[in-house]
């Protein structure tokens, strides 16, 4: 196919929910129909145009200038200015200012440091969150940051948004599916290697020497299931002793429990071409007070209620789409140092049983330990 053909093709897509491999691919189709409705809602174009939906068949039609909105949105990104109280290792701060903090009812002068950071802008999740860029758009980010693109190499994608650059990722993903649409008439198949950036737990080859491939169609979907999962932090606590021998809890952050859901009626769980109830409803309708800078209903002491929360959310919805999905896959991962864990990988399947059980957990305060212990038999 040449160059100038290429240009005007318009490429037609056809997925059936029960051939996608995994749950991230079924969770990134959903989410990629959820992306195109928040673009809509913005008035951004020209968009794929979603020729059928159906409970497991979806059809999209899209040009290389629909796929570059596409992809422009997606890995949109700003400079923006942050303060910090110590200096960056190796990096000379913008400025030094001076800031007022209150301690103890006591005002006092402390000393920032100011840097420019990169970060994502995820338009496409705020038009949804109900605290636009608030809490849950920057836990959003810190995941993104800290575990899919945690390696520097990976955020040039979002370098060049930045700068106002068209992405790039366009024309790439524009020729592998020109080429699988061309090899497909020759019935051939065509497969590309998958990145650990869009797919947790791929490597280009792992210890025993098998590469992570996929057909580029697919590869597709996987840029788009964080748009339809959501992230949660759990914490850990010490008991810290004074000399009085009076005690206090410290709590730390451990990482991020990312839940996938894995969609079993798409129509439902997108809320049908009106996308007016299912996912975006659930998006839409999250709490969105804080505790520090945190979404309060996103701090967990287990990673698994991360899954009873985001199956929670679906159950109470006016349409009780909860039936829609298949299961949550919840992954624990926590970035050491320069290394990126993965700490535990579960599965809940939904049970109105245990999600009756942890509606009653939820509602009361409970002593941490206690709660993991009630969750984890009530998950057993």
């Amino acid at each position: 196919m040449s160059a100038k053909n290429m240009q005007d093709t318009t490429l037609t897509l056809h997925y059936n929910l029960f051939d996608l491999p995994t749950a991230q691919h079924k969770a990134g189709l959903a989410g990629l129909l959820v992306m195109i409705e928040s673009m809509r809602r913005r008035d951004l174009g020209p968009l794929p145009e979603i020729v059928a939906l159906g409970p497991a068949q979806v059809t999209l039609s899209l040009t290389r200038e629909s796929l570059q909105t596409l992809c422009d949105d997606l890995f949109d990104a700003e400079i923006v200015e942050i303060q910090v109280k110590s200096k960056w290792p190796g990096t000379a701060p913008k400025e030094t200012v001076e800031v007022t903090v209150e301690q103890n009812g006591k005002k006092k002068q402390e000393k920032r440091f100011v840097y420019d950071i990169l970060q994502p802008k995820g338009l496409f999740l705020q038009t949804f969150f109900p605290d636009g860029n608030g809490a849950w758009i920057e836990l959003w980010r810190n995941m993104l940051w800290n575990v899919l693109r945690a390696q520097p190499a990976t955020r040039n994608i979002y370098e060049e948004r930045s700068r106002n650059e068209p992405s790039s990722a366009a024309k790439d993903l524009f020729t592998s599916l020109a080429k699988e649409m061309q090899q497909s008439k020759k019935g051939r198949k065509v497969s590309e290697s998958i990145a650990g950036s869009v797919f947790i737990g791929a490597q280009n080859k792992n210890a025993e020497s098998v590469v992570f491939t996929g057909i580029p169609s697919q590869n597709l979907l996987l840029h788009f299931w964080h748009v339809v999962s959501l992230i949660f932090a759990p914490r850990t606590f010490t008991l810290e002793r004074s000399k009085d021998s009076s005690s206090r809890i410290k709590w730390q952050d451990h990482g991020f429990a990312i839940v996938i859901p894995e969609p079993a009626h798409l129509e439902d769980f997108v809320g049908g071409m009106d996308f007016d109830s299912g996912i975006v409803e659930l998006l839409m309708g999250l709490d969105s007070e804080k505790s520090g800078k945190r979404p309060k209903r996103a701090i967990i002491d287990l990673h698994q209620e991360g899954g009873l929360e985001y199956l929670y959310y679906f159950a109470h919805q006016r349409s009780r789409a909860v039936d829609c999905i298949n299961a949550v896959e919840i992954y624990h991962i926590h970035k050491q140092g320069n290394n990126v864990r993965m700490l535990a990988a579960e599965r809940i399947v939904p049970n109105r049983g245990m999600l009756g059980e942890y509606e009653r957990i939820r509602k009361n305060r409970m002593n941490p330990l206690f709660k993991r212990f009630r969750l984890q038999n009530i998950l057993q």
